[in-house]
């Protein structure tokens, strides 16, 4: 991932390929771009292709800009028991009624629920995973023939932090499912 390995600049990164030297996120705060450049969501969106973003942290509706996104749902980590798999169930939802071209669907609960509130590798942040993965396999079992689905996580974590240059914060997964991925590369 990116310095600081924290969950907004490291978003920015992800959605507009470049540092935070250039995109100057540098904190949970969001800051309009002095210099701005699109990120995926206004490409797709100039491209006339549709995309939709299920979010559980309110922060990352920075990460596209107004009027880039054709459908967003925000589900308060706070005030559900399941959140990620009601964001699950909402993506689904919206994936059968509409068919947009691409879909970013935020799990939240490993980091917050997990890594914040637990520590990261206790049995709690270990369960979130079990959990997170569980909805990454529904969503495959029903799409895996129309969507191509990449799992990955913004930053790792230590003890109930991160945002350091820690191996544990910077390594993050990787993983490609669909048609162009040849299985176990």
């Amino acid at each position: 991932t990116v310095m600081p390995s924290v969950t907004l600049p490291c978003h920015m990164s992800l959605f507009h390929s470049v540092t935070p030297q250039r995109h100057g996120i540098t904190t949970n705060l969001y800051l309009p771009m002095a210099r701005p450049i699109n990120g995926l969501f206004e490409q797709l969106s100039m491209a006339r292709k549709v995309s939709a973003m299920f979010y559980g942290w309110e922060p990352l509706r920075d990460v596209a800009r107004p009027d880039s996104l054709k459908y967003a749902s925000y589900v308060n980590a706070y005030s559900a028991d399941n959140t990620d798999g009601e964001l699950t169930e909402l993506a689904l939802q919206r994936i059968r009624q509409s068919k947009p071209d691409f879909v970013f669907l935020y799990m939240v609960e490993t980091d917050d629920k997990g890594g914040h509130d637990c520590g990261w590798m206790t049995q709690t942040y270990l369960q979130c995973i079990s959990n997170a993965l569980g909805n990454v396999k529904m969503v495959w079992e029903e799409l895996h023939d129309e969507y191509t689905i990449i799992v990955t996580a913004d930053h790792g974590g230590h003890e109930r932090n991160h945002g350091s240059d820690l191996p544990e914060d910077m390594t993050i997964p990787q993983f490609f499912i669909g048609p162009d991925f040849e299985p176990g590369k």
